[in-house]
């Protein structure tokens, strides 16, 4: 990120009050504000965001926040938001913003309603490399969004650690669905911005599991080499349909099946091979 400058504002401002009901915003799509409010000043180097309120039919959103052109240039920003569209009618999100744009930023991104989660971030936008803390968790997700779930994440974790030329990712879940049994989803990884390697994949659950044998890879060029042992086969219909080509070799009854998968990434065609032995 290139060095801010100190920045001074030529005039002080304040408004008192800009406010407006039953606007129409004419596009593709119409789009109606029911009220808007706008609550601001600025001075020196500071500006200040008092209000910024909007109702619709769509839904409601609320900012306050302020901001230092100067120094570190410091940043305090909130914002709340009410959707009231289908499917996520009800649905509330919650932003935080505060640190500064040249030093350490934390951004907190909540969601409550049909879908539950939370993001947190913190980051050194100054820095070489882009320096990046993520973690985003979810209780429960599950599809459709409304009614009966056909597919449900429960316990979602994910984690971001590093740099973008040397970062770790890893993601823990519960799963279940329609067409695939229980399972514990485990997924570690390290990486660049070149390639990708998976360290540990594993998928159990009393319908048998399934885990790497060796670090699978995914590097510039989208080719992905996995290997992965099947103990037991319920989960074979789960993941059958996977893009790529795939062998079972199944070395004897009581033995663990192993599945060689060579997938190709994006524009690979889709094939399936079996050997039995």
């Amino acid at each position: 990120m290139p060095d801010l400058p100190d920045i001074r504002l030529p005039l002080d401002i304040t408004v008192k009050e800009i406010s407006g009901e039953q606007l129409r915003l004419t596009g593709d799509t119409d789009v109606l504000i029911t009220s808007l409010l706008l609550q601001a000043s600025t001075q020196d180097q500071h500006i200040q965001l008092d209000n910024f309120d909007v109702k619709s039919p769509q839904g409601t959103l609320s900012v306050q926040g302020q901001a230092t052109l100067t120094g570190d240039w410091p940043v305090a920003l909130t914002a709340n938001s009410a959707l009231n569209i289908d499917p996520l009618k009800g649905e509330k999100v919650k932003l935080n913003i505060g640190g500064g744009l040249r030093d350490e930023l934390k951004v907190a991104l909540n969601l409550s309603g049909p879908v539950g989660a939370q993001l947190d971030v913190q980051t050194r936008l100054a820095e070489a490399g882009l320096p990046l803390a993520l973690t985003l968790q979810s209780k429960q997700l599950k599809w459709p969004l409304s009614g009966e779930a056909q597919y449900q994440v429960n316990d979602f974790r994910l984690r971001f650690n590093g740099k973008a030329t040397d970062y770790a990712l890893s993601t823990r879940a519960n799963l279940k669905g329609q067409d695939l049994p229980p399972a514990v989803l485990t997924l570690d990884g390290k990486g660049n911005v070149e390639q990708f390697k998976l360290e540990r994949l594993r998928l159990a659950g009393a319908a048998g599991q399934y885990r790497s044998h060796r670090a699978g890879g995914l590097e510039q060029g989208h080719q992905l080499d996995l290997a992965i042992d099947a103990e037991r086969h319920q989960y074979r219909q789960a993941v059958a349909g996977m893009a790529g080509e795939a062998g079972w070799q199944d070395h004897h009854a009581r033995q663990p099946a192993r599945r060689q998968l060579a997938a190709a990434g994006a524009g690979a065609a889709a094939g399936r091979q079996r050997e039995a032995e």
